[in-house]
């Protein structure tokens, strides 16, 4: 966390979170600087809408750093600091912190010397597109001009699993593989084609509905974005998680999600095939290997609650913790009329509607869940509690996912992670290169139409056509919307 520091004064102590290890700064403190360096990196949470950082260095120069809501990385440079020299930081103003009576400034997640122009230059522009992107949120704009500092791709539409068995019993295999025909494959060069798109990206997740593992040049895609300075995230059956694709990702800035429903083979088999005991291997591997790697790359476990796996989650939970991940993520199933209603895999029936939990079911299991990984001291997150009721601020719009995040992804170019219907096909490209495809889509009627509805504080056409979002489902529950007319959503 501070490698390239020494903590001199106004710092509370080290604490841990979901993420890892972070320490809050007070209005005033001090670092030592380890080593010279060009630029520096520093990744921060700030409760406040919106403050100031103000970076002094004993050599005169002075760095004034404009602080948005919620986690960024700032940067600042060239530094004329040298080793042994001590950097002041000053926050303004302060924000109290719910629950929380002491003097805190700033949340650090991370604070690191680096050499690299390039890096300087991507960085600066994400930083700057951010604050302007959160003030376009705000505000309601529905035309903007930043662009998401949230974004979503597509590495691989293929899969180990359907390729010799059958795809898994939840997986909408058949549709996302129609409206992948035509579409462009995404390679290396694709993160210079989306240009500002990337460029000024913060966070990158793939969201393939097929193995990321399997592309050819998984190991530079993830390098490239990991030099890049830029959160990557990706979800992995981990059956392929061999040591060559280990070694690319030891030592990365990114969170592997390790697809995981029961913590038996026999169990594993109802859901996808045989390969249990791989799975578990590759993935004590990884948890092992990675502590000589700065604990690098987080892996995390998703695990999908169904009816037939509800007894499983205290022996999950425990089996988790031995082989020392670092975060479950507990995901309920879509409510999606995509998937197959009834499939059989390994002698198993599996009705996708009997397996769907109801709100209450999910309330109490994330409650029970929570006592449970609080007693193995371990971190749990429950995706149906993403969205609480509580979560937009006055004023804001509705949901941020139409300002914030753009999946770009080989079935269509999607306003947000629940959305079944494209806003755009790649069959509307035509010859446009690909960063004026997006900017074309980004602002189109139908993005204009979505973003509007919500800045208004009502759900957009498209969001009631999305019965999984979470937002959706509690204004059904409540009473603000009829019922669903999913079959699957009518059901839960």
């Amino acid at each position: 966390m501070f490698d390239h520091f020494q903590l001199v004064c106004g710092f509370h102590p080290a604490e841990n979170d979901s993420l890892g290890p972070f320490i809050w700064a007070k209005a005033s403190s001090q670092l030592r600087v380890l080593q010279a360096a060009r630029y520096a990196e520093l990744q921060a949470c700030y409760y406040g809408n919106t403050g100031s950082l103000t970076i002094r260095s004993e050599r005169g120069s002075q760095w004034q750093i404009a602080l948005g809501r919620g986690w960024h990385a700032y940067v600042f440079g060239p530094l004329d600091a040298r080793s042994d020299d001590v950097l002041d930081l000053q926050v303004t103003p302060l924000i109290d912190v719910p629950g929380d009576g002491r003097e805190l400034g700033l949340m650090i997640r991370r604070f690191e010397l680096f050499d690299e122009a390039r890096r300087f230059a991507m960085l600066s522009a994400s930083q700057a597109n951010c604050i302007r992107n959160q003030q376009e949120y705000e505000s309601g704009q529905v035309v903007l001009e930043s662009v998401p500092p949230y974004l979503r791709i597509n590495m691989e539409v293929r899969c180990n699993i359907p390729e010799k068995d059958q795809a898994c019993v939840y997986c909408a295999w058949d549709w996302a593989k129609e409206l992948e025909r035509g579409s462009p494959p995404f390679t290396i060069k694709t993160l210079d084609d989306l240009r500002d798109f990337y460029r000024c990206s913060t966070h990158i997740n793939d969201c393939s509905i097929g193995e990321p593992t399997m592309h050819k040049q998984f190991g530079e895609i993830t390098a490239r974005i990991d030099e890049d300075g830029k959160h990557f995230s990706l979800t992995t059956n981990g059956q392929l998680l061999t040591p060559k694709r280990r070694r690319e990702l030891l030592g990365r800035n990114v969170e592997l999600y390790v697809s995981i429903d029961s913590p038996t083979a026999q169990g594993y088999a109802r859901y996808r095939n045989d390969r249990w005991n791989s799975v578990l291997e590759n993935l004590g591997a990884l948890c092992r290997e990675k502590r000589e790697y700065g604990n690098l790359p987080r892996v995390y476990i998703s695990c999908i609650v169904m009816r037939s796996n509800l007894e499983d989650l205290p022996r999950f939970l425990t089996l988790m913790s031995e082989l020392g991940v670092d975060h479950v993520k507990l995901r309920a199933l879509a409510l999606d009329d995509n998937v197959n209603a009834v499939t059989t895999n390994n002698g198993y029936r599996f009705d996708y509607a009997g397996e769907l939990l109801t709100s209450t079911e999910l309330t109490e299991i994330g409650d029970r869940v929570r006592r449970l990984a609080q007693a193995m001291q371990m971190d749990v997150y429950v995706e149906w509690e993403q969205f609480p009721v509580s979560a937009s601020e006055a004023g804001a719009p509705l949901c941020s996912e139409p300002w914030k995040t753009l999946y770009v992804l080989r079935r269509g170019i999607m306003p947000c992670c629940y959305g079944t219907d494209p806003v755009a096909t790649w069959g509307e490209q035509g010859g446009r290169p690909l960063d004026v495809f997006l900017r074309s889509v980004l602002n189109s009627p139908k993005l204009q139409e979505i973003r509007g509805d919500l800045a208004s504080g009502r759900l957009s056409n498209y969001c009631l056509r999305s019965p999984s979002c979470p937002i959706v489902k509690q204004a059904r529950a409540d009473g603000r919307l009829p019922a669903s007319s999913c079959g699957f959503a009518s059901r839960a």
